[in-house]
């Protein structure tokens, strides 16, 4: 039996050729095609001749990741690549076998997990979006479980652009705009469940104390920008009663998020 070659999958060399017609096209695919490129990659996960195969799957995660932060001309079709790597990298979860499914995780949120230390740099509004993506997908088929796995990327992601904000001592437009996708893309599918609405509050109470004690920026359309991010994740207050909200605050308190 032939050896499968010690290359890794070309979907990177795949992705990176993209042309602007491509994520529409797929967008209207059907979902067996994404499926089945999704079972070769499975495929040439398992099978693949070097010794570390729990790396190759870490590595494939990333090149998807990678893959939905493609800039293309439009924000459609940005939007719609993302979206369409999502799909992919769900459908590759449920492929693989059950030893990898923990390398892909690590290899989905490898980035999310440095940007408290390096910033908005690393996390782009593609990978920010794949993440909601995977979380509403998994909610829309009620994959509890794997909507847990998503969701810990998504506050990863939200909590450590905060931290970085705090360390850096001052505001960053990325930033906010990054914390746009889980306060709107995710606002209403995570409002109607506890761990949604915790981590909006969360992040609300965050934005809220960083706002009275960071430096004012000087440009005025950051300011309102600054102020529309506050105003948006408090708006989480409305789908909870008092006694759920004190329970929150003191929880955060607990684990010195309140604090800080």
């Amino acid at each position: 039996m032939a050896q499968a070659p010690e290359t890794l999958p070309d979907f990177s060399d795949r992705l990176s050729n993209l042309s602007p017609a491509l994520p529409a096209l797929l967008w209207n695919a059907h979902d067996d095609v994404l499926r089945f490129h999704a079972c070769i990659l499975a495929r040439d996960i398992a099978t693949h001749a070097t010794v570390d195969r729990h790396y190759s799957a870490f590595t494939v995660a990333r090149i998807v990741v990678q893959g939905a932060s493609l800039p293309l001309p439009g924000e459609k079709e940005t939007d719609q690549l993302a979206k369409i790597c999502a799909r992919i990298f769900r459908y590759l979860y449920g492929e693989v076998e059950e030893i990898f499914k923990y390398d892909l995780y690590r290899g989905m949120i490898d980035l999310v997990q440095t940007v408290e230390e390096k910033g908005p740099g690393l996390v782009t509004h593609g990978t920010m979006l794949m993440l909601c993506e995977l979380y509403v997908l998994a909610d829309d088929h009620d994959d509890v479980a794997d909507r847990k796995i998503w969701f810990d990327g998504i506050r990863k992601a939200g909590v450590g652009l905060c931290k970085w904000t705090e360390g850096k001592r001052e505001w960053n437009e990325d930033v906010l705009e990054l914390l746009y996708y889980v306060e709107f893309t995710l606002g209403c599918k995570m409002g109607a469940q506890r761990e949604g609405r915790a981590l909006l509050f969360e992040l609300s109470v965050t934005l809220r104390r960083l706002a009275d004690t960071l430096p004012a920026p000087k440009s005025e359309e950051l300011v309102r920008k600054i102020q529309r991010r506050v105003d948006g994740m408090q708006k989480v207050c409305l789908w909870m009663d008092q006694a759920e909200m004190d329970g929150m605050t003191a929880a955060l308190r607990d684990i010195g998020i309140g604090s800080v």
